[in-house]
């Protein structure tokens, strides 16, 4: 971890999330801390407790868990959940927290959930930016990301 004087107690850098349950730990969410954001990476778990939507749970502790950075670390405002491919099933459920924005594959511009939904119907490949005149890109390549704007967040699920 990395601790510069403005950013948060904790540092940058990986951690690991431990979720235990009468003493006998059920998962680990993996996250990186970054100094814009707090980045989901990986979440493994126990399958006896897959009733218990872990899952789900560890998201809304990692929003929950922006939202404190933020407070101490203003710049530090975004929750990414990672990739989401609206045709798998276990990475599909990320559309539904809100307010949620995909990332244009062609231009890198934030476009929200809503907008980009219809055309994924569609094709697994779009452009969600609908703006003619925007430029494709030639920096970065096939990254698609969810984010979550901490304080604006509704953790309502």
């Amino acid at each position: 971890a990395e601790t510069p004087p403005n950013g948060p107690d904790c540092g940058y850098g990986s951690f690991h999330q431990q979720y235990w349950l009468d003493g006998k730990i059920i998962a680990v969410g993996v996250i990186d801390i970054l100094p814009n954001c707090v980045s989901s990476v990986y979440l493994y778990y126990d399958p006896d407790y897959s009733f218990l939507s872990l899952g789900v749970y560890s998201a809304l502790r990692e929003i929950a868990f922006t939202r404190q950075l933020h407070e101490k670390t203003s710049q530090l405002s975004y929750y990414y959940m990672g990739f989401y491919i609206h045709s798998c099933p276990k990475m599909k459920y990320k559309g539904q927290y809100r307010p949620s924005d995909l990332l244009c594959p062609e231009t890198y511009v934030w476009v929200p959930i809503e907008q980009c939904l219809p055309s994924l119907e569609n094709s697994k490949y779009c452009r969600f930016n609908q703006d003619p005149e925007a430029a494709p890109s030639q920096t970065h390549r096939g990254s698609v990301l969810c984010i979550l704007q901490s304080n604006q967040v509704d953790t309502q699920y």
